[in-house]
């Protein structure tokens, strides 16, 4: 390692006290420390003690010099990893607190985390680095790098959250796999998520923000409804405006009125759905509630309508008798009396159903037409 003119023969239990002295030979002392270095011996105190004896005796070029040709030494390059980080580490002290350099500072340090990415002293003292210069793109990137898949799951989502801040408003790409790496650890992070719909939308990709948005709630099924609310309202937003899949809004519509009957957004997306074949059932059901919840009882008997259009069985049936209660609370018993043979049509024996439909045909003046009835229904059972 020894470059130019060596001095007196030094041996590593000597160095404290030659330090103490005039300081001529930095290259000498450095090839010590780093052979001590390599045998696992950190002698910090003394790689300070030399750092203090360049700066006392005016020899910081050369042993800025000294250092710099520490990164070419083949010596240097097979030791273990830990070890060379080590030996940077003290350069960059060296060139951060005696020396004044930064930027040789952090050269060094990022040559440590290269060596040893989970390095926290050498992580510490690049982001204040970096802070400093106001780099902000850089300081994300160390953000970015210093998350592995043995990170810790709090410091990981830490360093992902400040990473995502720090990106630029044009760098869409990456903050949307950033947002998601958090996501992933996080499915509601609240701040993820606000940076991923504002990328993805300035950047026109919806459908990737409604994937994303989606998958969200999927990955976390104890997810707090208030922070599931606001991404249900997002994606009935992003499916009535923005892309042609209205339908695929459905399961959100039905998640944002079972909380918030008045929600106007997810009211009009329900009834537009209930015009569509295959949602009207499901949309209807929803509405009900809101009109039930308005005590709007028209309303309620129109959705009821549209949901007994669509199904079939022992649903059915129950939904004809709830038509019928509201239908005679609204005064219309014709339309009562018609749901009501529905419902005996389908079951013959519901005792209930069967008196006040009795009793509702004597009043219509239509027992003969009731009795004919009742005697096929008991005829096919």
């Amino acid at each position: 390692m020894e470059s130019g003119t060596k001095g007196p023969p030094l041996r590593l239990e000597q160095l404290a006290a030659y330090l103490d002295e005039q300081l001529e030979h930095e290259q000498q002392v450095l090839d010590l420390l780093v052979v001590a270095q390599a045998r696992g011996q950190s002698n910090s105190e003394l790689w300070d003690k030399l750092h203090a004896a360049a700066l006392r005796d005016d020899r910081l070029v050369e042993l800025a010099n000294a250092y710099e040709r520490l990164g070419q030494d083949r010596r240097v390059k097979i030791m273990p990893p830990q070890h060379q980080a080590q030996v940077f580490l003290n350069a960059s002290h060296f060139f951060l607190r005696a020396l004044g350099d930064v930027d040789a500072a952090e050269s060094s340090l990022e040559r440590v985390l290269g060596l040893s990415p989970g390095h926290h002293e050498a992580f510490e003292l690049l982001k204040r680095i970096l802070d400093d210069k106001g780099d902000r793109e850089k300081l994300a990137s160390l953000y970015l790098a210093s998350v592995g898949p043995k990170t810790d799951k709090e410091v990981a989502l830490a360093n992902l959250r400040a990473a995502l801040e720090l990106l630029p408003p044009d760098d869409a790409d990456r903050a949307m796999k950033v947002a998601q790496q958090i996501l992933r650890l996080d499915p509601g992070d609240e701040g993820a998520l606000g940076a991923l719909d504002e990328r993805l939308s300035t950047a026109g990709k919806y459908p990737e923000l409604a994937k994303a948005l989606e998958q969200a709630l999927a990955n976390d099924a104890q997810m707090p409804e208030e922070r599931r609310l606001p991404i249900h309202a997002r994606l009935i937003e992003l499916y009535d405006d923005k892309l042609p899949e209205v339908e695929r809004a459905m399961p959100h519509v039905e998640a944002v009125l079972a909380a918030d009957v008045a929600n106007e957004m997810a009211k009009r997306v329900a009834t537009r759905l209930a015009s569509n074949r295959a949602m009207a059932a499901r949309a209807a059901a929803a509405l009900e509630k809101v009109y039930e919840h308005q005590g709007d009882k028209g309303a309620v008997a129109q959705m009821l309508g549209v949901q007994i259009d669509q199904l079939r069985g022992p649903k059915k049936a129950e939904l004809q008798k709830r038509l019928a209660t509201i239908l005679l609370d609204l005064g219309d018993e014709v339309a009562a009396y018609g749901s009501l043979e529905a419902v005996m049509a389908m079951d013959p024996g519901d005792d209930e159903v069967r008196d006040k439909y009795v009793e509702l045909a004597q009043r219509l003046g239509k027992q003969a037409d009731a009795s004919k009835m009742l005697s096929r229904a008991a005829g096919a059972v």
